[in-house]
């Protein structure tokens, strides 16, 4: 995803930059503007209320946002991330085990 379209998407369902600034807390609403023009990029931690305020998984989003601003052998390694990722949940079958009782 790229970050422009999450910010978009973020504003949109908010109804006004100003609107998203105070939900997500910050304070400068002019940063908007440079993450989508490229001047500047967000941190992890922005990206992902940004994905969360849509409805968006943050883990996969920030890795998607991610490829935008890496090289290409980090953004291999990014793409392989993105590919085998899954929560901690999905991979141990046992994790709802009933306990023993004696």
């Amino acid at each position: 995803m790229k970050i422009s379209k999450l910010i978009d998407d973020a504003v949109e369902k908010a109804g006004s930059q100003q609107n998203l600034a105070k939900a997500l807390g910050i304070k400068y609403i002019t940063r908007f503007g440079d993450y989508k023009a490229g001047r500047r990029v967000p941190d992890d931690m922005l990206i992902g209320e940004l994905a969360e305020y849509v409805g968006l998984n943050p883990i996969d989003t920030i890795l998607q946002c991610k490829l935008e601003t890496v090289g290409d052998e980090k953004a291999t390694l990014l793409r392989t991330w993105l590919e085998n990722w899954h929560s901690i949940g999905d991979s141990n079958p046992c994790y709802r085990r009933e306990r023993a009782v004696s």
